[in-house]
């Protein structure tokens, strides 16, 4: 997570496996020794927006880079 025009994160988070339950995923703040569960859902969200945001740069790329 970042602050803008922050080259530096406000806080990161490690993402781990999914929980025995088979519906969250084990989730921590970098450098904290507590951990804690989410619903897998919520990363699956995350997943597709920045493949979404990712796939939108690179369209805008490839555009302005045609001759």
């Amino acid at each position: 997570v970042y602050r803008p025009n922050q080259a530096r994160p406000l806080v990161q988070y490690a993402v781990g496996d999914i929980a025995p339950d088979t519906v969250s995923r084990y989730v921590t703040v970098v450098g904290s020794p507590v951990v804690v569960t989410i619903t897998n859902y919520q990363i699956d969200n995350l997943r597709a927006f920045i493949e979404a945001v990712a796939g939108k740069s690179a369209a805008g790329r490839a555009t302005r880079s045609s001759p």
